[in-house]
């Protein structure tokens, strides 16, 4: 290797660690304090996620569906942003009650997606998505150059782009598109927007594996439509859904047979989320105290 060379070897590395000190200042630069750290973190509820196989079980579905899909905060050792990050959803609720898409009433509206286009918190929940990413799902997955992420509007979608975009989730190669609720009536006539070699995909398509991503699961009811969608139209296998909080209070009175049905498009699915509604209910009277 010649000397030019080396130098500008030297020169490429120099500016790339100079780029990476940049962002974590800014990162910690952006960072809000919580009023006690200690009211947000401590003692919150035991998670009962299985690390080895998270699959559900068909064998008992009802019952396994209830429980959490949070990961434990040990896979968050060391990161502030998992305090930080629960104290803004927390404060940024929106009091209700609300009548969510799934039909349940809730007392507060936790309005993730905005956090999501918060400078002051969007860059720390791509810090913990894409550490759970690194620790947890994409060990899971196929080897495959490049990961694919699947975004559903709107919070999804947005999700995806920052995963992609930004400087801490550009240490993974991701591929990502934003699914539509509903398909086009007008112009393209498609329910996927993204680059040309997704969109343009039918059900007869090369099957590829990708990972779902998304605000919050509650009753489960919306992704399993698109999980159903997204096999049959462009035969694109969703492997893994990772969600920034799992309402899994909202399933404890659901019945067994509808969740069983809605549940059952999961069977061969990992799903994690950062964190549990019970997270969120303890940051919320942490901030009132």
């Amino acid at each position: 290797m010649s000397k030019d060379t080396l130098v500008t070897a030297a020169v490429s590395a120099a500016a790339a660690a100079a780029v990476t000190l940049l962002a974590r200042r800014m990162l910690s630069e952006t960072s809000p304090t919580p009023k006690d750290v200690s009211l947000v973190t401590a003692s919150f509820p035991a998670v009962t996620t299985d690390l080895v196989m998270p699959n559900l079980k068909a064998g008992n579905l009802a019952e396994e569906s209830r429980r959490s899909f949070a990961l434990p905060a040990s896979y968050f050792a060391g990161l502030s942003a998992y305090r930080d990050v629960i104290t803004m959803v927390a404060d940024n609720r929106k009091i209700g009650p609300f009548k969510a898409t799934s039909g349940v009433v809730l007392p507060y509206y936790l309005n993730l997606s905005t956090n999501f286009m918060d400078k002051k918190v969007a860059q720390q929940i791509v810090q913990l998505m894409v550490q759970a990413l690194k620790a947890v799902v994409l060990p899971r997955m196929k080897p495959q150059s490049t990961i694919l992420l699947a975004g559903p509007e709107m919070a999804g979608g947005v999700l995806a782009a920052q995963l992609a975009t930004d400087p801490i989730g550009s240490s993974l190669d991701i591929d990502y598109f934003y699914i539509r609720k509903n398909r086009k009536k007008s112009g393209t006539l498609q329910q996927l927007e993204g680059a040309k070699h997704i969109t343009e995909r039918t059900s007869l398509s090369p099957s590829i594996d990708c990972v779902w991503v998304d605000d919050c699961i509650s009753t489960g009811s919306s992704a399993a439509e698109g999980i159903a969608m997204l096999k049959k139209d462009y035969n694109i296998n969703v492997k893994a859904m990772l969600f920034l909080v799992d309402r899994s209070t909202d399933r404890k009175n659901i019945s067994d047979a509808k969740l069983k049905s809605m549940f059952g498009h999961f069977r061969d699915v990992a799903l994690y989320s950062i964190y549990d509604l019970s997270h969120v209910v303890k940051a919320v009277s942490a901030l009132k105290a």
